[in-house]
This record gives structure tokens, sequence and C-alpha cells, in this order.
């Protein structure tokens, strides 16, 4: 972010900031001009990203290779179990990417820094 820019935005009167409970009031208000009200101030929405795409198909043969990683290789976690959520997600029988998504992560990390 440019630096002169924040410098300005420090200085403001903390009314401009804050209104009330009302964050970002300016930048609120900015926003009324060229966006719609009810874009401006609706509720904060995540950004998904296609993990489950993904594992169909970028992914698919490291998310496959999950279950003789190096996690059930040292016992930290049961190689059928890994092999019921990978075969699930993968038959889309059930979605499983919110347990496998993390189990991914945690591999790469254990091989990098672990084993």
């Amino acid at each position: 972010m440019d630096y002169e820019l924040v410098d300005w935005v420090i200085k403001l009167p903390a009314g401009l900031k804050m209104n009330g409970l009302t964050t970002k009031y300016l930048f609120k208000k900015l926003g009324e001009q060229i966006l719609p009200k009810q874009i401006v101030h609706r509720r904060k929405k995540g950004f998904g990203i296609p993990i489950s795409r993904w594992f169909t198909r970028e992914l698919k043969e490291p998310l496959q290779n999950l279950p003789g990683g190096c996690l059930i290789k040292d016992g930290l976690f049961s190689s059928p179990y890994i092999e019921k959520l990978v075969s699930e997600h993968l038959a889309k029988k059930k979605d499983r990417r919110k347990q496998l998504w993390p189990l991914m992560v945690l591999e790469l990390w254990y091989r990098r820094y672990i084993g």
C-alpha cells in the first residue's frame, strides 16, 4: 500500500473511520457513490478456493499418494482411514475436502521439515 495514503488515513478524524459501530465509514460512503448500497453494506463473505475440483484434477495424484505418505509410514495416521477418505472423495460419494486438505498440507510440511 502507498505509504502516503496510509499516512493520510491515519491523520483522518476517528469519526470518518468509524461511525458508531460502523467501521470503514468513509470507505463505505465513497463506495456508495459507485456501487449499489446492498453490496457496500453486506456482511463479509469468504473467498472459497476450488479444492474439491483440484483433488479430481491437478492434485489427484498427490491425493492418491496420501495413504502411503510419511504421516502413515511414521504411524501418525491410520492408512485405512485415509484411504477411505480419499476413495469417498474421488468417487464423489462424500465431499471430504475439509479433512483431506489439512492432511495434504500437513503431509507436505512433515516431509519438508520432519521426514
